[in-house]
């Protein structure tokens, strides 16, 4: 079926959604390329790694020679050092690599959103390999951004934590013979709750204030510091209407393969063999479904230009321009 092209408007959360699919389908060799070059090995790595780390640490934790319990700090240690090494991975693989495919898919879309003329795979990661350095050195710095504010956020989080259980301990000590009171734990529960949730809000916040620096790069040609303080600015008006298609497109993303990945799990218990072939799969979709994000995040930056900037009139001027040259040639 041939996808029709779309004029360029202002859109609600309902069109980008329905628009960032059809792009998606549009554009499905593209993107699979590009996932199975930049995602697929990456995420096979990475699952098999954390896999066989977590393995280990179960059975080597199920001790039978009660001498072995002097042992288990050590495996422990051993266990989070390990972990800690695979998230590293992960966060040089998010600021390497990932935004050399981001850059791909944004050149893509983009193309294909303002109907210029597209480029092969092997041109598409050619041009982003260009832009390594400025690639590079935006997502850096919004990682870096981002993970100050929540780790200052954790901190005010486990702070209150803390200052919660020590008063509720306390209350309960100075009243000898007295049994905790409900409504203070419920109470207590429910502010923290609403504590963290907060802090998840503040992540998403700054996380999307900060998260269209691929987009400005490719598409209005912005420099490393340049794109952060463009992504802020573009994001600074509607940030409502920024975060529920995000939301929701995320939700879209993740619905199958967590449906997936959790039963795949649950073999994990009784079959590793089929387990470990199931799990390859369930890496596979995620990786063929990975250009979604960016996709969504391209259309949210674009719809945002729409909105304050006028990029319709601005797209519509240009065809009629090039349409003109073509007549006159």
């Amino acid at each position: 079926m041939i996808l029709q092209k779309r004029n360029l408007k202002e859109m609600s959360t309902g069109d980008i959604l329905d628009y960032s699919i059809e792009l998606y389908r549009r554009n499905l060799k593209k993107l699979c390329v590009l996932s199975f070059i930049f995602v697929l090995p990456f995420s096979i790595i990475y699952t098999m790694a954390g896999g066989y780390i977590y393995n280990q640490f179960v059975s080597s934790t199920m001790i039978a020679d009660p001498e072995e319990v002097l042992l288990l700090p050590y495996k422990y240690i051993a266990y989070y050092m390990l972990s800690l090494g695979i998230g590293a991975l992960n966060l040089v693989y998010g600021i390497l690599l990932r935004p050399v495919m981001e850059a791909a898919v944004v050149t893509a879309v983009y193309d294909d959103i303002t109907e210029k003329q597209s480029v092969n795979i092997k041109e598409l990661i050619k041009n982003s390999f260009r832009l390594f350095p400025r690639l590079l050195g935006n997502r850096a710095l919004s990682y870096l951004i981002v993970s100050a504010i929540s780790f200052v956020g954790l901190i005010v989080f486990y702070i209150f934590l803390f200052a919660f259980i020590f008063g509720f301990m306390a209350a309960t000590i100075s009243t000898p013979g007295s049994e905790p009171n409900a409504f203070v734990l419920f109470a207590l529960i429910m502010i923290l709750t609403i504590l963290g949730i907060a802090l998840l809000l503040v992540i998403v916040y700054f996380s999307l204030r900060f998260g269209f620096g691929v987009q400005s790069i490719i598409i209005e040609k912005k420099k490393a510091i340049d794109a952060l303080t463009r992504s802020w600015e573009v994001t600074k008006k509607s940030f409502l209407k920024l975060m529920i298609p995000y939301l929701m497109g995320m939700a879209l993303f993740f619905f199958f393969p967590v449906i997936l990945a959790t039963g795949v799990q649950a073999l994990s218990f009784f079959n590793m063999s089929l387990f470990t072939v199931l799990n390859t799969v369930v890496q596979l979709l995620n990786s063929v479904l990975n250009p979604y994000i960016v996709i969504l995040m391209t259309l949210i930056f674009i719809n945002q230009k729409i909105r304050n900037e006028g990029f319709d009139l601005e797209v519509k001027i240009d065809r009629l321009l090039e349409n003109e040259e073509q007549t006159l040639c």
